[in-house]
């Protein structure tokens, strides 16, 4: 549903993409299956840190971790811009905190002090990460795992997550100046940011050409 022929296009190959790889890995087995899991995750975690890394302390300008040129955007890590990258790690923030829980409601130290380092990383790496949308994604599906969490009654991993999230919370929200704060005010000012005006403006005016173009745009 774009403006964009090449962009539907690549929406369409990428859905059967994540399709064909959904359905391979839901024919493993249950021990394999963590396996994948956990090795996402702590992969996840390796790239949140190095695009931390090259966007904040050693500028990666137009590269891809630092040596693959680009023309186009704001890169960090392998990503060509932060929303891609933040919404990357937020994707997989749930992931980490079901493994922590997990962990936790077994008593095994070690793997629970493990995701909870993953997991603050890709906490702290979203937030720094400046990106609005991937704030929204992690705020839901960390509230997600939160409630299953909840649900299954894993009483300490749940308290201990709350407990994390709330500290979390109070620091940010702590008047210190810097890109941070500004980003943070954007979300209070939404009707002056040029950004969001824009946006919703494409939006309002795909909507009205979806009827007669649903499927592949008008180019």
């Amino acid at each position: 549903l774009t403006r964009n022929r090449a962009g539907t296009l690549r929406a369409i190959l990428l859905s059967l993409a994540c399709f064909s790889v959904a359905a391979i890995s839901a024919r493993m087995s249950p021990p394999w299956g963590l396996r994948l899991v956990r090795s996402m995750v702590i992969l996840t975690a390796v790239i949140a840190g190095l695009g931390f890394l090259g966007q904040h302390v050693f500028p990666q300008g137009k590269t891809l971790w630092w040596f693959i040129p680009t023309l186009h955007g704001q890169p960090v890590g392998c990503f060509p811009n932060r929303n891609q990258f933040g919404g990357y790690v937020a994707l997989l923030s749930p992931a980490c905190l079901l493994l922590f829980s997990e962990s936790v409601t077994a008593r095994k130290l070690l793997p629970s002090l493990a995701w909870a380092a993953c997991f603050v990383v890709m906490s702290m790496v979203i937030v720094f990460s400046l990106s609005r949308g991937s704030w929204l994604v992690y705020a839901v599906g960390v509230l997600s795992a939160v409630a299953f969490m909840v649900a299954s009654r894993r009483i300490l991993a749940t308290m201990l997550v709350l407990g994390f999230l709330a500290t979390g919370a109070v620091a940010v929200m702590q008047p210190q100046g810097g890109a941070l704060q500004e980003r943070l005010l954007t979300l209070k000012e939404r009707s002056s940011d040029g950004t969001v005006q824009m946006r919703l403006s494409t939006w309002t005016d795909t909507l009205r050409i979806v009827p007669d173009y649903p499927l592949i745009g008008t180019g």
